[in-house]
């Protein structure tokens, strides 16, 4: 049977990426701060509790939080806006404060699995870079720090295709100035070749402030389903992250 898809809560998001997010992929929002990327997330993390008619999973969230960006609030908020019960919502989203590296590959290879057993269909892992980049700052720590890396990257897909559920990663960029240059070839996800063959699909966001409204661009920079390139707009509200009108 063809898999469900899963509404991200924005028609041109959803346009986007052929009517939502599929399971067994990883997906993988890479941006600067500001750009949207916690927000869509958490957004996410409440879509994925609708029923299969209004586009959700009527699943759970388990969400691997390493910067202190959950917000409890701003779930309350989108579970208003979607016609959920505040609390119920927020207590359908398990939230994971990860303390290093060692605590990230300990989640994914034995907590995460029991959770998605009990009816977790997303994974959020935001930011799945900060950690490392803390802990593994120099260059002589960079082989070792992208072997780590790999091991959980691996376990995501794994699980992901073996229990057909979606995996959120959030990756911030470096701006590499090359004179015009292409948007790939300046802009570079933290996290090197081992991400980049990882993901199954991996997305730009940009914002810009435009009379008070905080306006954002998701752009396809790789896919093998997806157009690469091809752009969905939105703002970001108090309710969370909606179609630009």
């Amino acid at each position: 049977k063809p898999l469900s898809q899963m509404t991200t809560g924005v028609k041109s998001i959803d346009n986007l990426l052929n009517g939502g997010l599929r399971p067994k992929a990883i997906y993988e929002l890479c941006g600067q701060p500001g750009t949207g990327k916690t927000q869509l997330c958490l957004q996410l993390s409440v879509t994925v509790q609708l029923s299969a008619n209004k586009g959700g999973l009527d699943g759970k969230c388990y969400f691997m939080d390493t910067e202190g960006t959950f917000s409890p609030d701003r779930i309350r908020a989108i579970a208003e806006r979607f016609g959920l019960d505040p609390e119920e919502a927020l207590n359908n989203v398990y939230v994971i404060d990860i303390m290093n590296t060692d605590h990230l590959l300990h989640v994914a290879t034995s907590d995460l699995i029991k959770a998605v057993e009990e009816g977790v269909k997303l994974v959020v892992v935001d930011s799945l870079m900060s950690r490392f980049r803390t802990e593994y700052s120099g260059r002589e720590t960079l082989a070792l720090r992208q072997s780590r890396l790999g091991y959980v990257l691996d376990w995501l897909i794994r699980i992901a295709r073996l229990y057909e559920i979606i995996v959120v990663v959030t990756t911030p960029v470096m701006e590499v100035p090359v004179a015009f240059a292409s948007l790939t070839e300046r802009i570079r996800p933290v996290g090197g070749t081992t991400l980049a063959h990882a993901t199954t699909h991996r997305f730009f966001l940009t914002s810009r402030s435009e009379k008070g409204v905080l306006k954002g661009t998701m752009t396809v920079l790789d896919s093998p389903t997806l157009p690469y390139g091809a752009m969905a707009n939105y703002v970001i509200t108090e309710r969370g992250v909606e179609d630009a009108h």
